[in-house]
């Protein structure tokens, strides 16, 4: 995607300021600034950007989850959050909205980066999946995978490129190490479909400062699956073999 457009959702301006010229400096367009939720709505009607960066805390009658909500229901644009607040009321009604990602306050470039591009990526392999993808066990054992100890997250994709199912374990304050990962996870998915192609792909552990990332051919599909550096691979066998099973049961 060249030139992602992303609308800043902040109310602070001198914040807002920054957070616009780290995009800038990283290669993003910034084609609006909103100031408030009812803002943020229209400006997002008016200039469909690729992302937002949405502040939790708005002033107004509107703060920046019930903004969210409407933006991405009513134009399926995908939403990070931005916030220095992480208290559990807070992290449960955002995640009712389903976001893209959060970035606490303050952040830095590659922060900013490692989450952007990770929204990006899923959500065009998210709208690229069709009905025919769906797999109501498969959503259920990698939500089941992910709520160990150690998993980051986890994916299967298509040898075609698509994005058939992806899970997170997406806190706030797990943010700077978990995105890493995942934005790890999703450079390779192209190198991987490629070496899926030519039957080269059996199995694979990248090892990097982030983590690590096993990558399994299962049929016509790969399963990744991002962990700790602690996580003792062998010891997740016995949840991973139900996602295996599942996948080549898949047509």
């Amino acid at each position: 995607m060249a030139d992602p457009q992303i609308l800043v959702v902040e109310d602070e301006g001198i914040v807002a300021a920054g957070i616009r010229n780290m995009l800038k400096g990283l290669g993003y367009t910034v084609p609006a600034v909103a100031s408030s939720g009812k803002d943020a709505i229209k400006k997002a009607a008016e200039t469909r950007p690729d992302l937002v960066l949405m502040d939790i805390v708005l002033e107004g009658d509107m703060d920046g989850i019930e903004a969210a909500e409407q933006i991405h229901a009513r134009f399926d644009i995908p939403v990070i959050y931005l916030t220095a607040y992480a208290d559990e009321t807070t992290v449960q009604r955002a995640k009712m909205t389903a976001p893209y990602g959060y970035l606490l306050k303050p952040f830095n470039e590659r922060e900013l980066h490692a989450a952007i591009e990770m929204a990006l990526y899923k959500h065009m392999m998210e709208r690229e999946v069709t009905s025919s993808t769906e797999n109501p066990e498969l959503d259920r054992a990698l939500k089941e995978l992910v709520k160990t100890e150690g998993v980051n997250a986890a994916a299967v994709i298509s040898k075609d490129g698509v994005m058939v199912k992806f899970c997170d374990s997406i806190i706030p304050e797990d943010l700077s190490p978990l995105s890493s990962v995942v934005a790890m996870m999703t450079r390779t998915a192209d190198r991987c479909t490629k070496l899926l192609k030519m039957g080269e792909l059996v199995e694979n552990i990248t090892k990097a400062e982030e983590g690590v990332l096993v990558l399994e051919r299962c049929g016509a599909f790969i399963f990744l699956t991002a962990v700790d550096k602690s996580v003792d691979i062998n010891a997740l066998e016995p949840q991973r073999k139900r996602v295996k099973g599942i996948i080549r049961d898949m047509v």
